[in-house]
C-alpha cells in the first residue's frame, strides 16, 4: 500500500458534525494508498511544519502533502499527542477528539477556549487578549511565508486553501507562482457556491473534487 502523509488545518480535517474533508474522501476512493492525517482544526502553519518535521525524523517512506493554512495563528501543545491518534479505516488515521482538550488553537478572530486539560478557560481567554492586543502583523506575517517556504522544501506537494492567503504569500516570495490554491483550481464561482459557513469550509462534493485533484499531483 502507498503511504501518504497530510498536514494542515479544518480544510484537511474537516468540521463537526459530518467532517467532509479531501482525506476521508481519498482514503475512501484511493484503497491502493494508506494515508495518515496530521491536520487539526484551527492550528497554526508553525505547528503544521512542527508536526511535518516530527513525521519526517520518522524517515518514513511516503508522499507529504502540505495545506497552508491562514495567517496570525497560535497553537500550544500542552502534552504529547501520542495518544490522540485512531484509526478511522484500514487506511486513514487521524487526530481524535481527545486532541482538543491538550492542544490551545488561536486566531485573530477566535479563541478556542474549550475545556482544557491544563489551562482554564478564563486564563485561555486572557492570554488570547494579551497575544492579539500586542501582536505585530506585519512581522507575523512574514515568519508565515517563512515557516510555508521551510514546508516547501520538506513536503512533496503543497497548496493553500484559499486564494487570498496564496497572494499574501507571493507578496514575499513572488517567484513562487506555480503554487495553487483550492479556491483558484475550482474556481471562485464553483468555491463560493460550495463553501458552506464563513470559514470557507467545503461541502462534501467540492471536496471530492479537491482529492481526485490531489490524487493527479502524487508521484508515487
Amino acid at each position: 500500500m502507498k503511504q501518504i502523509a497530510a498536514f494542515g488545518c479544518s480544510f484537511t480535517q474537516g468540521i463537526p458534525p459530518d467532517y467532509h474533508s479531501w482525506t476521508r474522501e481519498f482514503a475512501d476512493v484511493y484503497k491502493e494508498y494508506s494515508i495518515d492525517d496530521y491536520s487539526k482544526g484551527g492550528s497554526s502553519v508553525k505547528w503544521s511544519v512542527s508536526q511535518l518535521l516530527k513525521y519526517n525524523n520518522k524517515n518514513i517512506d511516503s508522499f507529504k502533502i502540505f495545506q497552508v493554512t491562514t495567517p496570525y495563528r497560535i497553537t500550544i501543545e500542552t502534552e504529547s499527542l501520542d495518544c490522540c491518534r485512531e484509526t478511522r479505516t484500514e487506511n486513514h488515521t487521524m487526530y481524535n477528539t481527545d486532541l482538543a482538550i491538550i492542544l490551545i488553537t488561536m486566531g485573530i478572530n477566535f479563541n478556542n477556549t474549550g475545556i482544557y486539560r491544563h489551562i482554564s478557560k478564563k486564563l485561555a481567554s486572557a492570554i488570547h487578549k494579551i497575544l492579539y492586543t500586542y501582536m505585530d502583523t506585519s512581522l507575523e506575517k512574514l515568519e508565515w511565508a517563512m515557516y510555508i517556504k521551510h514546508a516547501m522544501k520538506n513536503s512533496d506537494f503543497l497548496f493553500f486553501h484559499r486564494e487570498d492567503d496564496r497572494q499574501r504569500f507571493l507578496d514575499f516570495f513572488p517567484e513562487y507562482t506555480n503554487l495553487n490554491s483550492v479556491e483558484n483550481m475550482l474556481g471562485k464561482k464553483y468555491f463560493k457556491k460550495h463553501v458552506f459557513d464563513n470559514g470557507d469550509h467545503l461541502d462534501k462534493e467540492a471536496v471530492q473534487k479537491v482529492a481526485t485533484w490531489i490524487k493527479t499531483q502524487i508521484s508515487i
